[in-house]
C-alpha cells in the first residue's frame, strides 16, 4: 500500500511539472505575439512628455466628406449660398471648419444622386446598423444632413433593399 501512495504521489508531480512545462510555451507564445506588436508600436516613434507618452497622430478622415464637398463646389445653387452666407443673407446656414455648407448644422447634400445613394448605404447596408426601417434611418440622418425631400428619398431605398423585403 505505501509503494501505491508514492506512485500516485509520484504521478500528480509529473502532472504539475507538464502543466508547468505547458504553461511556459504558452507564455512564450504570447510573449512573441506581444513582442511583434511592440515593434509594430516602436515604428510610431514615440515620445515622452510628462505624464503622458505620445505615438504620433492619427487622422481618420472620411471619403464621405470630400465626396461631399466636391459635390457643393461642382453644384451652382450651393455657390450661390455660399455668396449669400458671406454676405450675411442666409442666417440658417454656416460653413464648418472643413469648409462644408452646412444648415441649421447640417450638411449641406448636392443634388449628386451617387452621393446620396452612398450615404443611404452606409446608414441602412452596413454591418454596424442591421438594416434599420425609414422611419429609423430618417431620425438618424435628418440631424447630420440636409437635401431636399429627404425623407422621400429614404423611403423609396428601403423599399427597393431586397434584405428588408
Amino acid at each position: 500500500m505505501a509503494a501505491l501512495l508514492i506512485r500516485s504521489d509520484i504521478q500528480g508531480k509529473a502532472n504539475v511539472v507538464a502543466d508547468t512545462l505547458s504553461r511556459k510555451a504558452q507564455l512564450a507564445s504570447s510573449m512573441v505575439g506581444e513582442w511583434s506588436l511592440l515593434e509594430d508600436v516602436c515604428e510610431w516613434n514615440p515620445y515622452l512628455e510628462p505624464h503622458k507618452v505620445i505615438f504620433g497622430n492619427i487622422e481618420v478622415k472620411s471619403t464621405l466628406l470630400d465626396g461631399i464637398k466636391e459635390g457643393q463646389l461642382k453644384e451652382l445653387t450651393v455657390e450661390k449660398w455660399v455668396e449669400k452666407l458671406k454676405k450675411g443673407e442666409l442666417p440658417n446656414f454656416n460653413l464648418g471648419p472643413d469648409e462644408i455648407l452646412r444648415f441649421r448644422n447640417r450638411i449641406v447634400v448636392s443634388r449628386d444622386e451617387e452621393l446620396k445613394r452612398e450615404i443611404l448605404e452606409e446608414s441602412h447596408c452596413s454591418r454596424y446598423t442591421v438594416h434599420p426601417g425609414s422611419g429609423k434611418i430618417y431620425q438618424d440622418l435628418k440631424s447630420l444632413y440636409w437635401w431636399d425631400n429627404i425623407k422621400a428619398k429614404i423611403a423609396q431605398f428601403v423599399q427597393k433593399c431586397l434584405t428588408c423585403q
